[in-house]
């Protein structure tokens, strides 16, 4: 599994999701084609209850973002943290 290092985006909260979904994590859901069960951060076990805007680390605030299944305690994370690169669902392109 390859992993990739990302952190929050904040100020994201009023954005909506795209395509009719009632929220990201269902928009997430429906893009990725998976399930969302527990939490994306590697080092954690929590179920994912939140679609989390994430970006890339090292990247600036131009670059794209990212919709990852998150639990309420990683959605709140300030440092950075490690999901699978597969779980990254791009919002904009």
């Amino acid at each position: 599994m390859t992993k990739v290092k990302v952190h929050n985006l904040n100020g994201t909260k009023d954005f909506e999701p795209k395509d009719g979904e009632t929220s990201w994590l269902a928009w997430w859901e429906s893009k990725s084609g998976k399930t969302a069960i527990l939490c994306s951060n590697c080092d954690c076990i929590h179920p994912a209850r939140v679609g989390g805007h994430v970006q890339k680390d090292g990247s600036d605030t131009t670059d794209k973002w990212f919709i990852v299944p998150l639990c309420y305690g990683c959605n709140g994370k300030s440092s950075s943290f490690e999901v699978p690169q597969d779980s990254l669902v791009a919002v904009n392109d």
